[in-house]
């Protein structure tokens, strides 16, 4: 037996088939339809999201323009190995200047120890400014490093999940377009206004040009 509120979800949906926007209601009424019945399987095909909290109902308000920009891989996968590089440079010049100081950089780690507010003059000075400034600039590029792989990944996931069939990612070229779908949803006595971020790749191979098909996935849910 259908409950009320499967009613209420059916007619919106029958209302949004009648009123256009195919696709984007198409997909959200899957991922709602997902996570109320705790479908975690098909919410993590789809989405790179779960949506915080209890849907009873929702109303498509309003999809905005496409926008498209390159596909981002290529150029992370350039920063990210320009980054590695900067930070590999970097550690060997450390290396270098610890072998060069390695006596100075011991007397002033075991000062250290015993009175960490300790004031170094001189040669032992100049080194711990030296020093303290390597491995402070270490941190950082290894920071970049991070930071980068982190998107890189998080990139290669969302390709990966709105690709229909398996591909090398490196192999492909193209754009991905994303749209903004301003929806209303009931929880509860309370409806509250949400933004739905979706994407999808248009992308094809370097050589052959055969395209990938690609499906539209949610990236990002925020109340508005």
């Amino acid at each position: 037996m259908l409950r009320l509120k499967d009613l209420v979800i059916s007619s919106t949906v029958v209302c949004l088939l009648a009123c256009g926007g195919g696709a984007e209601q198409t997909i959200l009424n899957r991922f709602f339809t997902a996570c109320r019945a705790g479908d975690n399987a098909t919410v993590a095909s789809m989405s790179n999201v779960g949506f915080p909290g209890e849907c009873e109902s929702w109303d498509l308000v309003s999809i905005s323009e496409p926008r498209t920009q390159p596909f981002p891989i290529p150029e992370l996968r350039a920063q990210a190995a320009e980054a590695k590089k900067d930070r590999d440079m970097q550690f060997e010049q450390g290396k270098y200047f610890l072998e060069d100081n390695y006596d100075e950089i011991g007397q002033i780690e075991e000062r250290l120890e015993k009175n960490p507010d300790y004031e170094f003059k001189g040669k032992l000075g100049e080194v711990k400014t030296e020093w303290d400034k390597i491995i402070a600039d270490r941190k950082t590029l290894e920071r970049d490093v991070q930071e980068i792989n982190r998107e890189l990944e998080k990139e290669i996931k969302l390709t990966k999940m709105s690709l229909i069939q398996q591909a090398n990612l490196d192999s492909l070229q193209g754009n991905l377009t994303e749209k903004d779908v301003q929806i209303t949803v009931t929880m509860g006595e309370e409806a509250k206004p949400y933004q739905v971020t979706l994407r999808q790749y248009d992308l094809a191979d370097k050589e052959s040009d055969v395209r990938q098909r690609a499906r539209w996935i949610i990236i990002a849910i925020d109340e508005t």
